[in-house]
């Protein structure tokens, strides 16, 4: 059976004359009767009953109209699906973030754009470190994603800076240093800290670890976590201080305030990161992006 018996059992059935379906059609009325019967055959049973120079649908013949327009349209609409997805106006983008990246405003802006924009694309965000994005883009199971910048991208990555995240300090609002207009790491000496396990992110465990080293703080470590989350609920019940990246000073965990410590300096620099030659659903992101960097 082929899509064209389809074809023509539905036009036979609405025009109810093989002569009028084989003008519509363009085809010769022998070579329609003669497909029509073909069809029949190889069901089994008959579609038509057959009067003069007029033919009706049998009780069996009106159930298979159903599904046959219904096997035609679908077949219509997979092409249309098709073309949308080669077009780049549907499919999926697979976009990775770094966990603290989700609190910068270009980061927000880019999933409420971008949905906005083309709600015939999924927007599937996969929250991991900086590092396994750069491996899971290169492996092709990420098409872009929001990570610290390495100094250096590896060969066939491009690359979009968004924004600088500083290092801040952040405590239980009911901590002393809240009201203390100007921090300083001589501050911070004897402090309890809540810090993240450095097997869960070595890269940016030990970026925060040497700008405190440079700093002459040594944090007195009394939990490790698994994330940033569990941290700053930590932090907001009081059990220690911790250093955290940030775009901006503003707190997103309830009890917990961020400030600076004046003389602590650790910038990280944000950007969309994806491989070289992407093209549809992916190219439409990073033009999100660009146009929420470039406003016009």
């Amino acid at each position: 059976m082929e899509l064209r018996h389809l074809r023509y059992f539905v036009a036979a059935a609405e025009a109810e004359s093989i002569r009028k379906a084989s003008a519509r059609l363009n085809v010769v009325q022998p070579a329609l009767s003669r497909q029509i019967a073909a069809l029949e055959e190889e069901l089994g049973f008959a579609l038509f009953s057959r009067a003069k120079r007029r033919i009706r649908l049998t009780p069996a013949g009106e159930a298979y109209l159903a599904d046959a327009r219904w096997i035609l349209r679908e077949v219509e609409l997979a092409g249309e699906r098709a073309a949308r997805i080669a077009s780049g106006k549907a499919g999926m983008v697979r976009l990775g973030f770094h966990e603290t990246a989700g609190r910068s405003r270009v980061v927000s802006d880019t999933f409420r754009d971008f949905r906005r924009a083309w709600p015939d694309i999924e927007l599937r965000p996969l929250q991991m470190t900086s590092q396994a994005q750069l491996g899971a883009i290169d492996r092709g199971d990420l098409d872009a994603g929001f990570v610290y910048l390495p100094e250096k991208l590896p060969s066939g990555f491009s690359s979009l800076p968004v924004g600088e995240h500083r290092i801040w300090l952040a405590m239980n609002e009911g901590h002393r240093l809240v009201a203390q207009e100007h921090i300083r790491v001589a501050d911070l000496l004897g402090e309890d800290f809540v810090g993240l396990l450095r097997t869960v992110n070595p890269v940016y465990h030990d970026a925060v670890a040497a700008a405190c080293k440079a700093a002459g703080l040594q944090p007195r470590i009394v939990q490790e976590t698994q994330g940033e989350a569990t941290t700053m609920n930590l932090v907001g019940v009081g059990l220690g201080l911790a250093l955290a990246i940030s775009a901006d000073g503003a707190s997103w965990t309830r009890g917990v305030v961020i400030r600076p410590v004046e003389d602590l300096s650790l910038v990280m620099s944000l950007g969309l990161v994806w491989k070289d030659g992407v093209s549809g659903p992916t190219l439409r992101l990073i033009d999100t992006v660009r146009a929420l960097l470039n406003p016009v």
